[in-house]
């Protein structure tokens, strides 16, 4: 299973021997053993088109990012094991079409001195603010999509996530799509343990529903880079764009006017 990745393989173990199983080293081992499963399907059930999402760079950017750009050895051996590992997908790739794309990049904001907060329980802080959706799907560390009976409902949930304050600080950015909202905690300054929350004329306990995790030391811009093979894709265009160049690949005449 794993002979595409050899090389990979033994980066990865010399790495964990090295630093150890800290948190940013099992992101990247993860990593690893996705594109080696990956590679694994795409040799016994190969398809016409393929995702691999790999996500262990990010958590370095947004967790461990020095403010000196000075990176420790450990970091170093991630940035060596993602190369290794783009390395076994460019073989097994060979002769076809490929991308390699970012959604965003990100800018080192250690200066800033933001904290990145996780939801314990969504649907449990939702209630406790007097809002009842139909469902709740986590998505990243302090987001998650809202579903709703209608419309209505929907609108008043955002409504009631977008004035909610701490200290007369805004603590969530929400936007309604029919009967979805997503919202996301868009509250990055230190808060006390025993800050109050203040929403839908109700005071909750902020650290009761939220956890402080980790101080941000890289924060998303919209800027991305892709890189390709095997395909034309314009200079600039918006992320959502790819979308198009991918389908041109199979259908050359989609979204052509007739």
């Amino acid at each position: 299973m794993w002979e595409t990745g050899l090389r990979s393989a033994i980066l990865a173990a010399r790495t964990v021997l090295r630093h150890g199983l800290r948190h940013h080293i099992l992101f990247a081992l993860f990593d690893w053993v996705s594109t080696q499963v990956f590679l694994r399907f795409h040799k016994n059930e190969p398809a016409h088109f393929s995702i691999l999402f790999l996500n262990s760079l990010a958590h370095l950017q947004h967790n461990q990012w020095p403010a000196n750009d000075e990176y420790p050895d450990d970091f170093l051996e991630c940035f060596r094991l993602m190369d290794d590992l783009l390395g076994d997908v460019f073989r097994a790739f060979e002769g076809e079409p490929i991308i390699v794309a970012n959604a965003f990049s990100q800018e080192n904001c250690v200066a800033a001195n933001e904290y990145l907060y996780r939801q314990k329980e969504p649907m449990d802080f939702l209630q406790a603010a007097g809002i009842e959706p139909e469902s709740v799907e986590q998505l990243m560390t302090n987001d998650a999509h809202v579903f709703f009976q209608n419309k209505e409902k929907a609108a008043e949930a955002t409504r009631v996530l977008n004035d909610a304050r701490i200290n007369g600080s805004r603590v969530f950015q929400a936007e309604q799509s029919g009967v979805r909202v997503f919202y996301q905690v868009a509250n990055w300054e230190p808060s006390p343990e025993d800050a109050f929350l203040e929403i839908n004329r109700k005071q909750l306990l902020f650290s009761q529903y939220f956890d402080k995790i980790v101080r941000r030391t890289g924060s998303h811009i919209q800027e991305g880079v892709v890189f390709y093979k095997g395909l034309q894709i314009p200079e600039q265009l918006k992320n959502h764009g790819l979308f198009d160049v991918v389908l041109q690949c199979f259908v050359p005449d989609a979204g052509k006017e007739k």
